[in-house]
């Protein structure tokens, strides 16, 4: 199977493409899935060329290693010896990987494509097959078309566990998401122009649709100047994301507030968009999600805020849309806490007025997965280890994005970011090399 993200909104903007040839619950769950996400080589050998140690990938066990040997008799003379740890237990292996179309996916696959490396395993390029979706990605990591999918989003691609093979059996029989207990640190959301915010005191789209005045200010200069409404950028036509903040404004209640569907070209010159108007001192609110290059410029609590929902959507379904019931943003996320992110008062300011002092985005917030297939992680226990504990955060992907739009290729970003939390990867890696040892 051979998928490109290429120019399509529905695999660039996470508005993900169920496969066409799976059952209709499997294009049903889609929904669920597709309204998540927007549009989300240096290897070290531990010992010297040539020694016994690299052509064997393993040395003895030291006590630095395995910490220091309790106090035993003194007349025992004889121990058991030490179990060896394997420095390159993928030494041989080939691993089939593939990327996906989120911001930052380039980059983060060579994060790991390189940290398996120095475990010894040979890694295809992730970005040589980069899947369109999760719906794609589960369907065929269970079909056994490659070995893992470095783009997933936990909590949203759980419900592709329970989708179908073409065979009939469940996916999740035979695939699984590393990297669940990772900070839930992606949002999704609705970046504000500051300046506009700080002057009306409108930091929720309710308080916003709630003041006509201020609604009026916006409506000036705004992508539909004159018609009486706040007009807010929102996806393209055909990304489910787009309908889920469709069924939010009619759920709220937002008469004053109108969603304007962006076409794909004027979506990917978002960001250049949002700089020019705020350069102008003119207004603006748009869709906008963490890690991307546009949260990297603009700065929340700098150049814009993030705003407020001050009701989450539920399973009411309010336009009626085929999956609505799927659409509710309270059931799900990780930590309990719905359409919440712990972006604190100074980048969303209607934290201030919340209980737990989380930003009350109205989106389930989200964290970088791994999907591998069942037989690949029981068969290479290092590199499922790896792959659940490596951790990139959305600010270091929205750095490397911005880098990435000035020229750098992902794979020297990588490099930089492995060895710039060379502490970590090395914990991780002797995690890795302690399970590839039986420890």
């Amino acid at each position: 199977m051979s998928c490109t993200a290429g120019e399509d909104p529905v695999a660039s903007c996470g508005g993900l493409a169920p496969s066409a040839a799976g059952p209709a619950r499997w294009r049903r769950l889609g929904a669920l899935a597709a309204v998540a996400v927007l549009g989300w080589s240096c290897a070290t050998d531990d010992a010297a060329p040539g020694s016994a140690a690299t052509h064997q990938g393993v040395v003895p066990a030291t006590a630095a290693m395995v910490g220091p040997a309790p106090s035993a008799p003194a007349a025992t003379a004889a121990t058991e010896p030490a179990v060896p740890v394997v420095l390159r237990p993928g030494e041989g292996v080939q691993v089939r990987a593939a990327g996906g179309p989120r911001p930052g996916s380039g980059f983060v696959g060579e994060v790991y494509r390189q940290m398996l490396g120095e475990l010894g395993y040979s890694v295809s390029e992730p970005r040589d097959l980069v899947v369109p979706g999760s719906s794609v990605a589960y369907l065929y990591l269970a079909e056994g078309e490659f070995d893992v999918w470095l783009d997933g989003r936990y909590p949203y691609d759980e419900v592709w566990l329970d989708g179908q093979r073409f065979d009939g059996s469940r996916v999740g029989d035979h695939v699984m998401a590393l990297g669940q207990g990772h900070p839930v640190d992606a949002w999704m959301g609705w970046l504000i122009s500051k300046d506009f915010a700080d002057e009306h005191g409108v930091y929720t789209l309710d308080a916003l649709n709630d003041d006509p005045a201020a609604v009026a200010a916006f409506d000036v200069a705004d992508a539909v100047p004159g018609n009486g409404k706040a007009d807010i950028l929102t996806l393209p036509e055909g990304v489910l994301s787009g309908d889920v903040h469709a069924a939010q404004v009619a759920f709220s209640g937002w008469d004053r507030i109108a969603l304007v569907r962006l076409g794909s070209e004027e979506f990917f010159a978002l960001d250049e968009r949002f700089e020019e108007a705020a350069s102008r001192g003119v207004p603006m609110i748009a869709v906008a999600s963490s890690p991307s290059e546009l949260v990297a410029k603009l700065r929340p609590g700098h150049e814009v805020y993030w705003l407020g929902v001050e009701g989450f959507l539920d399973d009411s379904n309010p336009l009626g849309h085929p999956d609505g019931e799927l659409f509710s943003q309270w059931t799900r996320g990780i930590d309990g806490t719905g359409g919440h992110g712990s972006l604190g008062p100074d980048e969303c300011p209607s934290a201030a007025a919340d209980p737990q002092g989380l930003c009350p985005l109205g989106w389930v917030a989200s964290t970088r997965t791994v999907a591998a297939s069942t037989e690949f992680a029981a068969s290479n226990p290092a590199a499922a280890v790896l792959l659940d504990a490596v951790f990139v955060s959305a600010a270091d992907v929205s750095q490397a994005l911005v880098r990435e739009a000035q020229g750098t290729d992902p794979a020297a970003l990588a490099s930089e970011w492995i060895a710039a939390n060379r502490a970590s990867v090395d914990e991780w890696l002797t995690a890795a090399r302690t399970a590839a040892s039986g420890g």
